[in-house]
């Protein structure tokens, strides 16, 4: 067996429960057994799949076989009825099984998702394997086995080093508040998604671009126009928010790292803006971009990879907006049509309802407001909101959403 202790950067998506996922909807035949082959396969590949994470006096280890155990198939869940983008539920206990795969049926749409628990695997990892289940259910030649993924801190060394940036305070308006031991034992997360359609999504990319800006940058200035609308402030006051970006420094460390080869590799950036009721879109990200070039150059991102807080932001929370980028077809057998592509990560509920009795409010700030997830899968941009129970009340996120929408391609447009 091979052991080692997790890291503060790891330990909180345990405390939380929290599992990364992905789901890809398809059309056409899946073979549930076929499926658990591939998912033995891939489990020999990563025997830390087959791993668990063991708590004890002084913190968490991560254990996983040196090889995985000697198996025609993996277990897997299958199900067998409709479904709909926000209704994953895997069920990850890390103490007993760091990973699982599902399968969910309807007639010949089927979905099939993937979730690590997020101590061992963050979102690229995760899609990673996702990616290298379906080429082993395709038929692709297994590869030898890996070891334990690193700890960032491990690897933080092969970023570009500096003299850490002065830490900033950055104060901002809230825009949604602590919930209550009350909120969350009476409810659960929420989910909500904008999908647009190929031709809007090329509209929002050429908006971007003849702004000078990434699509990022524009999708940022949308959500906080669109978040800062939510605030009782008069239209001319400029009203202090922030957005909060994770970058995922794998490609820009020397030499790069492997997705699979390091549990968590992303640093953040917080840069504040000042929003009006008339500020535009492309000026907050503008504003955005500006922020984030700079917070890349004076190490501000990978400081905050190496577990250091440069920035820290009072009153309120960030606006926090997580690009994944473009997702790869997934390699299919020729009669399997790949339809679409979601994130699913889960937080364990039932962990958070005894952290918000026990955590001070300041530790909270991760269940406050919005969580936007940006993506494109077969050209089609879409922005997934998650938030938790009693942050925000329904009709203000629904308000928030529609805004967004609006501010996409137009009331309407989106698909």
């Amino acid at each position: 067996m091979s052991r080692r202790a997790l890291t503060p950067l790891e330990i909180p998506y345990v405390l939380t429960g929290t599992t990364s996922s992905g789901s890809f909807t398809v059309r056409g035949p899946i073979d549930a057994g076929r499926l658990a082959r591939a998912y033995a396969a891939l489990r020999r590949e990563y025997p830390v799949l087959a791993g668990r994470i063991e708590a004890h006096a002084f913190g968490f280890d991560l254990i996983a076989p040196d090889a995985a155990p000697e198996e025609d198939a993996a277990p897997i869940q299958v199900d067998l009825r409709p479904f709909a983008p926000g209704d994953v539920r895997l069920g990850v206990d890390a103490e007993r099984a760091i990973a699982a795969v599902q399968l969910v049926s309807d007639g010949d749409l089927h979905r099939v998702t993937l979730g690590v628990s997020h101590a061992v695997a963050d979102g690229a990892h995760a899609l990673f394997l996702n990616l290298r289940l379906w080429e082993l259910y395709s038929g692709a030649e297994p590869a030898a086995p890996s070891g334990l993924p690193a700890a960032p801190t491990d690897l933080a060394e092969r970023l570009a080093a500096g003299d850490p940036p002065d830490p900033s305070v950055v104060e901002v308006l809230p825009t949604a508040t602590v919930p209550s031991p009350a909120d969350v034992d009476a409810g659960d997360f929420a989910f909500d998604r904008i999908r647009l359609d190929a031709a809007a999504t090329e509209a929002l990319r050429r908006r971007a671009k003849g702004a000078g800006l990434s699509v990022h940058g524009l999708l940022a200035g949308i959500i906080v126009a669109a978040e800062r609308a939510e605030i009782d402030r008069p239209a001319e006051d400029p009203v202090p928010l922030a957005v909060f970006s994770p970058v995922d420094l794998r490609a820009r460390a020397e030499p790069a790292v492997p997705a699979a080869a390091v549990t968590n590799f992303a640093g953040s950036s917080t840069v504040p803006v000042a929003v009006r009721g008339d500020t535009t879109p492309e000026e907050i990200g503008r504003a955005v971009l500006d922020g984030l070039r700079a917070d890349l150059a004076n190490g501000t991102v990978a400081a905050a990879l190496a577990g250091a807080a440069p920035v820290t932001v009072t009153g309120g929370v960030p606006v926090r907006l997580s690009n994944i980028g473009a997702i790869p077809a997934p390699s299919t057998p020729d009669d399997v049509t790949v339809l679409d592509f979601h994130t699913s990560s889960e937080v364990d509920i039932e962990r958070v309802r005894a952290l918000v009795r026990q955590a001070p409010p300041e530790a909270l700030a991760p269940l406050v407001g919005l969580h936007h997830h940006a993506l494109t899968f077969d050209g089609r941009l879409s922005i997934e909101l998650r938030h938790a129970p009693g942050t925000l009340a329904p009709d203000a996120a629904r308000r928030i959403r529609d805004r967004i929408e609006a501010g996409l391609v137009g009331a309407g447009a989106a698909a």
